[in-house]
């Protein structure tokens, strides 16, 4: 069996719900599915200036409630003011 890649997309106006929804996902795919999942935060217009802080402490909050089942593989990536995204790579314990 081999590992794929899945991306899961969130912003840093992500609600609670929506974010209990998106760490499902990682959760179903990291443990069940046994693949990598790349999480992607967008960011869009002056949001990479003005919530650049926000969006580092939401990517680190979601590694640490991934923790018990994932191990970070790619370090987060700014994409700079260019991308508007920060990207980090997740793989199974």
């Amino acid at each position: 069996m081999t590992q794929k890649l899945k991306e899961i997309q969130i912003t840093p106006r992500i609600g609670e719900n929506d974010y209990a929804t998106k760490l499902k996902q990682a959760t179903k795919f990291i443990s069940d599915d046994r693949d990598k999942v790349k999480i992607v935060l967008k960011l869009r217009g002056r949001e990479y200036f003005t919530h650049k802080e926000h969006s580092i402490e939401l990517l680190n909050r979601m590694c640490q409630d991934l923790k018990d089942i994932s191990v970070i593989e790619s370090n987060m990536r700014d994409g700079g003011p260019q991308q508007k995204k920060m990207i980090i790579i997740l793989r199974p314990r």
